[in-house]
């Protein structure tokens, strides 16, 4: 018999069973005739305390947090978002995770710097050691320092540590010697050497004291550092007018012009042999010479001739004629003397004959001869020249000496002479040196009708 023909079985298939049916339900329903929808909630399927929320042919789990899965089988990694800074370790629970954090990090997230010294709790310069954890420190003092964050001074002058009598006075964090003079170091241990660096100038020797020092001097310096150049011009050692110069240990001396010697004590001769020409003497002075001068020379070295007729002494018209040192005047007609200063007195003495009469004319004479008598001197007879020979007793071509020639003139007679005679009848030769004609110092030399003049020797230098 089919059992089934009439579909019993609402949500599932129906299965003839001897003389019954059997209904095979789907999944969600349950029931003889599968009408029953199936509450799976009821089996508590949501594990770890899930909410199981039934649904139409099934269920669904709202899982707490840390799970997953349909059932809320499966604990979740909260590890994955990798929530631990700083290379901390993750440790995943239930819902929840533990950074293991590697020092100096802590903190949940191992987000928090352990550094106890970062506030840099020691004082005084002193060094902060933080501690393995890095949850405390401890502080390594500079010397003269202590306590546990170096805060107190220490008093190192209660030891007494300064050597020689220095004084010492405590400082934070140390202290100071102040030593007495010549003493130098930390703990004025060190006698100071006061020779360094060497106080003695110029090559000076140093002896080293307490707080002291002597210099010895090399020649020459002076002072207590050797620092005074001796002047060895103190003594005004140059003669003469010399600058002194001085020098090391020593001076020098300049000498004026005129002068040597070490100390210009030499007067330097200045005349030579050639230093004063014609004959001068040379008179020796300082740094120079004068010439003693002959007559007729002048000029520093007797150079120049004197021209002695530059004064002109001839007077009264007189011709001057200069020589060696002296002058000669050749005095006009009328005058006479050196400088030609005598006028002529003609008629002093008898010059016309046969009783004439002399009579001066300013410069000359004349004669005023007697009757019978004329010529200058009234020694020519008024008489021809036969009879004027006739009386002398020789030939009228002789009665003119010298070759001269007699020539009649009225009731009387004259002589012509030749070239170099003169007079009455040409008895007296011409002195063509008078005047002299010679000039510079020459001598004249009379001749017939004519002269010489002879140049003098000259002094040679």
């Amino acid at each position: 018999m089919e059992h089934c023909q009439s579909n019993p079985c609402a949500h599932g298939t129906c299965f003839n069973h001897d003389s019954r049916f059997i209904c095979v339900c789907q999944a969600g329903w349950t029931g003889p005739t599968c009408q029953e929808e199936v509450n799976e909630c009821e089996s508590v399927p949501c594990g770890h305390g899930g909410t199981c929320v039934h649904q139409t042919h099934g269920y669904s789990c709202l899982c707490p947090t840390g799970f997953t899965g349909q059932q809320c089988e499966n604990n979740q990694d909260d590890c994955l978002s990798v929530p631990c800074l700083n290379n901390g370790h993750c440790l995943d629970g239930v819902a929840s995770y533990l950074c293991q954090c590697e020092l100096p990090y802590t903190g949940l997230h191992c987000e928090t710097f352990l550094a106890p010294c970062a506030q840099d709790p020691c004082r005084n310069g002193s060094s902060c050691i933080e501690s393995a954890d890095y949850l405390s420190f401890s502080c390594v003092c500079q010397v003269g320092w202590r306590g546990r964050l170096c805060e107190e001074d220490i008093d190192e002058c209660v030891s007494d540590p300064c050597h020689n009598r220095g004084h010492c006075q405590n400082s934070h964090g140390g202290y100071l010697c102040i030593c007495q003079p010549g003493y130098s170091g930390q703990l004025c241990e060190v006698d100071k050497d006061d020779c360094l660096p060497n106080p003695c100038q110029n090559g000076g020797s140093c002896e080293d004291g307490v707080d002291s020092f002597t210099c010895s001097c090399p020649a020459g310096f002076a002072g207590n550092r050797c620092q005074d150049d001796v002047d060895e011009c103190g003594s005004d050692p140059c003669w003469n007018g010399g600058t002194c110069d001085d020098c090391v240990d020593g001076y020098t001396c300049s000498c004026p012009l005129g002068y040597d010697g070490i100390h210009c004590e030499n007067d330097i001769p200045d005349c030579t042999p050639s230093s004063c020409l014609n004959g001068g003497t040379c008179i020796d002075q300082v740094a120079n010479f004068s010439c003693q001068c002959p007559a007729g020379f002048k000029g520093h070295y007797c150079q120049q001739e004197i021209n002695e007729c530059d004064s002109q002494p001839c007077l009264n018209g007189g011709t001057c004629q200069d020589g060696y040192g002296t002058y000669k005047c050749s005095c006009a007609q009328g005058y006479t003397g050196n400088s030609c200063q005598t006028l002529i007195n003609w008629c002093a003495k008898p010059v016309c004959k046969n009783d004439g009469q002399c009579e001066q004319v300013k410069t000359t004479f004349r004669c005023v001869c007697k009757m019978g008598w004329s010529g200058l001197y009234c020694d020519v007879p008024k008489v021809s020249c036969e009879v004027a020979a006739a009386r002398r007793g020789v030939d009228a071509t002789w009665l003119c000496q010298h070759g001269g020639q007699c020539v009649d003139a009225g009731n009387s007679h004259y002589c012509q002479c030749r070239a170099g005679f003169e007079g009455s009848y040409c008895e007296t030769e011409t002195d063509e040196c008078h005047p002299d004609p010679c000039q510079n110092g020459a001598t004249c030399r009379d001749l017939v009708a004519k002269y010489s003049c002879q140049v003098p020797t000259r002094h040679q230098p």
